[in-house]
């Protein structure tokens, strides 16, 4: 598993890349990947947690760093089908069900970047049919994210982009905090 060691956080490219920084993010992402090569496993790996970064976790936040940065869509998708498949393939503890649902989410938005709703729906629905108990709020906001994207994108006027936009809002209505009380 193992530490990003050195401040080469893969948290510092979706930070360039929020702030429009698209060169600092991509240079984040591959500083990123190359102190992952440097790491050596050592014991205080087994405690594991949430800064642990797995190689999952690496690849949503590289997908999610794309994701803000102008005419990078398709790496953006790129990344994000890698970080979804690395998900699907993890061992148990090195699964997060928000951080895969946010590579999802991710994938959808670059999907709807160019064009291609189908393909959104597509990623997006293993989100939507999260239960409620899971729909926290990192997990809201990104599917917010998709239904924002679905008023000013190209099929923003279709039925089928109208439907995903109410599945969202009917998703979103229900939190985990509300399915607990």
């Amino acid at each position: 598993m193992g530490r990003p060691r050195h401040g080469f956080s893969p948290k510092k490219a979706r930070s360039w890349a929020v702030l429009g920084a698209a060169e600092q993010a991509e240079s984040a992402i591959i500083r990123a990947d190359e102190a992952r090569e440097r790491i050596e496993p050592d014991e205080l790996d087994e405690f594991g947690g949430i800064l642990t970064f797995t190689r999952p976790r690496q690849l949503y936040y590289a997908a999610d760093a794309r994701i803000w940065v102008d005419g990078a869509y398709l790496r953006a998708e790129e990344t994000a089908t890698e970080a979804i498949a690395a998900y699907e393939h993890a061992t148990v503890d090195e699964r997060s069900f928000s951080d895969e649902a946010g590579a999802r989410a991710d994938q959808a938005l670059a999907r709807l970047t160019g064009g291609n709703l189908e393909g959104a729906v597509e990623a997006l629905r293993p989100v939507l049919d999260l239960p409620a108990d899971q729909r926290i709020a990192g997990i809201i906001a990104s599917a917010n994210r998709v239904h924002t994207a679905l008023r000013s994108g190209p099929a923003a006027e279709t039925t089928a982009a109208r439907d995903l936009q109410q599945e969202i809002e009917a998703f979103s209505a229900v939190s985990a905090a509300a399915a607990l009380r």
